[in-house]
Order: C-alpha cells, then structure tokens, then sequence
C-alpha cells in the first residue's frame, strides 16, 4: 500500500518527486491484500500498533480509493498470491 501511495503522490504534475513515477516501469506485488483483509481485525488486538486497522478491513473506503486512483496511473503490475503458487504470477 506504501508503494501506492508513493507512486499516486508522485505522479502528481508538480511532484518534487515526479521523476519516481516517470522512472517507473512496473511494479510486482507478492500476497498484497489490495482490498483489504479479515486478518486486520488481528492487528488491532497487537500492542503498539501504529496503523489503523479500519483502514485495512476488507473493502475499506481508504484501500479502494487509493487501488483507484493507483490504477488511473496506468502503471503496467504483476500480483502474485503464494497460495496460487508462484505459477499464477
């Protein structure tokens, strides 16, 4: 989700980090929860936790905005899920 986020804030047109984005030619994700997960409900029972777990729950508002404005770059990706075995990628 961090290299999301890097990604869609760099991509913006005065960027002081543009030239990230316009280096970049592809990303290779491995057992991302890109919609989240059942499991952040888990984190939240973690102590020190630093991130909301809310934001990670299946279908989250924040997950799907930020998958949509991700996807509008039009960055070429490969999601690899190690229960599909790395023949899926």
């Amino acid at each position: 989700m961090l290299v999301k986020q890097a990604l869609v804030l760099a991509a913006l047109p005065h960027s002081p980090h543009r030239a990230l984005f316009e280096k970049t030619r592809g990303v290779v994700f491995f057992a991302t929860p890109h919609r989240g997960s059942d499991l952040a409900t888990v984190i939240n029972r973690l102590p020190g936790v630093t991130v909301s777990p809310r934001s990670l729950l299946p279908n989250a508002r924040e997950l799907l905005d930020l998958n949509a404005s991700f996807n509008q770059q039009a960055i070429p990706t490969l999601s690899c899920s190690p229960l599909a075995g790395l023949r899926a990628c």
